[in-house]
């Protein structure tokens, strides 16, 4: 009897331990990697049979997320409702000076940033984040237009005091554009530009179920009403799948000539793409705005934020987000004769994210992320950030001064080039300003910003600035 319990008792003994090393064995780096291939609702069962537990918490995990995706997108349905009621009403969109401007000392020089908040009919819908209140702007003559991230469309005269009024202009911009499909997070209109009389506007469109691209409706710049047409809208788009993402889809576009603009394309974080000359994401293109025909101009990029093409020295500068760290500003000198490679997913100055808590040996062994482009046949980067500092769009201010946003460090960015169009000088300002849009007029010479975080318009006199 006493050699029975024995061997009970060390058969129970053995039980527990095995369960207890099973326990931690299980999610493991190395368990995921044996049960990868293994389908969610297997292991699901495996779970609830042999860890009850973990599978109680599994679903309280799975509970407090849905709950958290439900409050999104019941905040992003009313957003949208009530920018559409805006736009259906035909408001306008009334804008007042703050009493207090930011003052900033620069190279020995005083600015001062005007800072005009949105009280009543105000933009909702946010790109990055839901609490945030989305737009970019532009400006044509003697006025700034503005485009929402869910549509609105409108434009101010730039002689104002105290207040600035945005008048709605009339489109049909969702003739292309549904509506239904902004709800989504991340989805959006992209971005604006006005060139040669037109306007250009870039979104992300589902082209089937659950498959998106970057696509571009353009028309001939009317106050009265716009009529927009089909400028860009590949077949080819990318399904979602596990880190699939809207906010890595470009649409960032700048004018080339009479006839041709640029437009960046994510890679909507499936990095196989940038390096594929077969798809258009991951890309740089130019447009032709006759013939609607598209040409790929660079390769290897992850999510150009802001490009500009300078004329007059024949040059391409963009600024592109990095992964963990990493953004970048690149030049591009010889677009004309060849297809550039700008090295993602393959080099970069960042990291995959989570490094390095996270084990991602998987990602590096397919994607390296080498400290180097040069190295590996890849264009260098004028510059980069580590940190990221959220890099957003970027203006030229003089022949030789650019400015770009750093969305994320809520900074305004400053570089000087040298005639080997090097980086010379470079210097920032800390607005505590999220930067979504950013447009420069070089008449006089003032620069107007739009601050997403409270929906709010800058403007920035840069007359000392470029002077001195």
């Amino acid at each position: 009897m006493k050699k029975k319990f024995i061997y009970i008792f060390g058969f129970v003994i053995i039980l527990v331990t095995s369960y207890l090393i099973l326990n931690v064995f299980i999610g493991s780096d190395m368990s995921q990697k044996i049960f990868s291939k293994i389908n969610i609702k297997t292991k699901e069962k495996f779970k609830k049979i042999l860890f009850p537990y973990r599978y109680i918490k599994f679903l309280e995990n799975k509970t407090e997320r849905l709950e958290y995706e439900n409050y999104n997108l019941n905040h992003e349905v009313i957003a949208v409702r009530n920018e559409i009621e805006i736009i259906n009403t035909d408001k306008d969109l009334i804008f007042y000076k703050l009493p207090e401007n930011k003052k900033f000392k620069v190279n020995n020089e005083n600015l001062e940033l005007e800072i005009f908040t949105n009280q009543f009919n105000k933009i909702q819908k946010g790109i990055y984040n839901h609490n945030h209140k989305s737009a970019f702007i532009d400006h044509y003559k003697n006025d700034i237009i503005l485009v929402s991230a869910a549509g609105i469309i409108a434009f101010s005269n730039k002689s104002f005091d105290k207040k600035i009024k945005f008048t709605q202009i009339k489109n049909n911009i969702f003739d292309f554009v549904n509506q239904k499909d902004l709800i989504i997070k991340h989805s959006s209109i992209k971005n604006i530009l006005i060139h040669k009389n037109k306007i250009f506007i870039s979104f992300t469109k589902k082209v089937k179920k659950n498959c998106w691209n970057t696509s571009v409706i353009m028309g001939d710049f009317n106050y009265e009403k716009i009529k927009f047409e089909k400028l860009f809208s590949p077949d080819e788009c990318i399904k979602e799948h596990l880190n699939y993402m809207y906010l890595q889809s470009g649409g960032a576009m700048s004018g080339f000539d009479e006839s041709n603009i640029f437009l960046s394309i994510g890679d909507f974080r499936l990095r196989d793409k940038a390096q594929n000359l077969e798809s258009y994401f991951g890309k740089l293109l130019k447009i032709n705005i006759d013939t609607k025909k598209s040409k790929i101009v660079s390769i290897g990029h992850r999510n150009i934020q802001g490009i500009y093409f300078n004329k007059n020295k024949n040059y391409i500068i963009h600024t592109e987000h990095g992964p963990q760290g990493g953004d970048e500003i690149n030049i591009n000198k010889k677009y004309f004769s060849k297809i550039k490679n700008f090295g993602w997913p393959i080099s970069s100055y960042g990291e995959h994210y989570g490094f390095p808590q996270k084990n991602n040996d998987e990602l590096y062994k397919k994607y390296p992320l080498y400290k180097s482009h040069k190295k590996y046949g890849f264009e260098e980067p004028i510059k980069y950030f580590v940190p990221s500092i959220g890099i957003g769009g970027i203006e030229k201010i003089s022949e030789k001064q650019f400015v770009f946003s750093g969305m994320k460090s809520t900074e305004l960015h400053f570089i000087k080039m040298d005639d080997n169009i090097n980086v010379s000088d470079h210097f920032k300002i800390q607005v505590n300003e999220r930067i979504r849009g950013i447009t420069f007029d070089k008449f006089q010479k003032k620069l107007y910003l739009y601050f997403e975080i409270n929906g709010s318009l800058g403007i920035l006199d840069l007359k000392k600035l470029i002077n001195n």
